[in-house]
């Protein structure tokens, strides 16, 4: 039997760690390397939408159908729901503004629905069924771009995966939340039947400059998590570069890009 997909969710509370670009471009790094990735933008914000589909007048791409529709409609194809992303080179379940709203729509307008119930999970193993049945391949990854606070969406994000990956800055907050975080994590493993695992801790936006705090603040994260945080050159450096990237990506040289091809490498070596 053919196996299942691998799921990752990209998660932090805090805002500004480099999320999306994580889900982004982890994605891409996994797929030059041959397995089949679609990234499902699970964020009302929808970041990952547009920086993965936008045009390059930089208008927002024209979306008939998004992963709410993928929530909300047990009869659609999810194969019916994924953009193609010729710039990453994947697969992208789209976000919409419609997203935002589907907690209130399943409450007040749909039927009784549990909200520990795993939807998104269901809905993203029957779409690799679906390409499976179609083409004779499966979906090797899913990457979920997860929203950036808890709720019922941030629920199905990790009630949908395997494992997490959580970007981190090297700042004090950052590093607090994922304390946070994980006290999080034990909550629901205590409620429902969930255990993912941490996949790693990565992190991003590091200045390599030695005149800043970084050795002292990579040095807390080594002694809090070390196990958990992937080799060094998998570390994401400030690129503006990158950030700026909108309609087309920096060259295979960029230091960010290195990072990345190298997360890339080390999540496909270490299968938990």
């Amino acid at each position: 039997m053919p196996a299942p997909p691998r799921i990752i969710s990209v998660v932090n509370e805090k805002g500004g760690v480099g999320k999306t670009t994580t889900a982004a471009h982890l994605a891409r790094a996994i797929a030059l390397q041959g397995p089949t990735v679609v990234l499902v933008d699970m964020d009302g914000q929808a970041t990952a939408t547009k920086y993965m589909l936008g045009r390059e007048d930089g208008r927002p791409p024209d979306i008939d159908r998004s992963v709410y529709d993928l929530l909300t409609n047990p009869d659609l194809d999810g194969l019916d729901v994924i953009r193609l992303s010729d710039r990453f080179q994947t697969g992208v379940i789209p976000s919409s503004i419609d997203l935002k709203t589907w907690f209130l729509d399943i409450v007040f307008e749909g039927e009784p629905v549990d909200l520990v119930e795993p939807i998104l999970s269901r809905r993203l193993d029957a779409t690799s069924e679906s390409l499976r049945d179609a083409t004779g391949e499966p979906i090797d990854f899913f990457l979920i771009d997860a929203p950036p606070s808890f709720g019922s969406l941030y629920l199905q994000a990790l009630m949908a995966s395997d494992e997490l990956l959580i970007p981190v800055t090297l700042e004090t907050l950052s590093i607090e939340g994922i304390y946070t975080f994980t006290e999080t994590l034990e909550q629901l493993e205590a409620t429902i039947d969930y255990e993912p695992e941490i996949l790693g801790i990565l992190p991003c936006m590091v200045d390599g400059r030695r005149t800043t705090q970084t050795p002292k603040k990579l040095s807390e994260l080594r002694d809090a998590f070390g196990p958990l945080l992937p080799p060094e050159e998998t570390y994401v450096p400030i690129n503006s570069e990158l950030a700026q990237a909108q309609h087309s990506l920096p060259g295979p040289s960029n230091a960010a890009l290195r990072a990345y091809r190298n997360l890339g490498q080390w999540v496909l070596e270490n299968d938990r």
